[in-house]
């Protein structure tokens, strides 16, 4: 899986294929966020947690300052969030809270879907900060879990 995000993150692809050796037809595709899910799954293994306390510089990944990072505080707009994404070209933005900038969670491009499928979460998404999407989001992931 790192293999993958290295991939993706070096060629700044959004997906790669799934083949099998020797046959060319595409089996499935891995995303960016496919495979952070599955690393988030790994947390608190040894291997995982042998990799992540290195620095980005020995992983291969390439180094963005911190100033160039595009970002959404917790208390913008979920609205003004989704624009940054489309204005930079981007599929996704971290959450940032605090004066220290403190990651908080991640919106994917694709999430827009919550908001066009699930109008009835959203009654005033106008007025829906990004925290309070999130939030609602997870509340809704938890209540369809068996």
């Amino acid at each position: 899986m790192l293999s993958v995000l290295l991939l993706l993150s070096k060629y700044r692809f959004r997906n790669v294929p799934v083949i099998e050796p020797g046959n060319p037809l595409i089996k499935n595709f891995l995303t960016r966020s496919g495979v952070v899910q599955g690393l988030e799954q790994c947390k608190g293994r040894d291997w995982l947690d042998n990799i992540s306390i290195r620095p980005i510089t020995e992983l291969g990944l390439p180094f963005v300052s911190k100033d160039k990072v595009i970002s959404s505080q917790s208390d913008e707009l979920i609205l003004e969030a989704f624009k940054k994404m489309k204005d930079n070209q981007i599929g996704g933005l971290q959450v940032v809270e605090g004066p220290t900038n403190k990651i908080v969670g991640n919106v994917s491009i694709k999430d827009i879907r919550f908001l066009l499928l699930k109008q009835k979460l959203f009654t005033n998404f106008r007025k829906l900060t990004v925290k309070d999407f999130l939030n609602t989001i997870a509340a809704t992931s938890e209540n369809m879990k068996p």
